[in-house]
């Protein structure tokens, strides 16, 4: 019997990829917090390779992809 975690990694472009190309159905992409309780329905779950600690950084430019970016904040992250 072989074990098949209930998630699949995702790396920081590919996520930023799915983000912008999620216009046409908006709903598609839902990023969440992983303490808030989700609704019942199916969905599945991708963990963030190298996090937003490297997410936010690498696309903090891009308006699509992160919003309210506070620089003096993640200086001390």
């Amino acid at each position: 019997m072989s074990f098949q975690a209930p998630y699949k990694y995702i790396d920081a472009d590919s996520l930023a990829s799915m983000l912008k190309q999620r216009s046409e159905n908006p709903h598609s992409v839902v990023v969440v917090d992983v303490r808030v309780k989700d609704s019942n329905q199916t969905q599945e779950v991708m963990v963030l390779r190298d996090g937003f600690g490297y997410f936010g950084p690498k696309f903090k430019q891009d308006a699509q992809l992160v919003e309210d970016w506070d620089e003096e904040s993640w200086k001390f992250r």
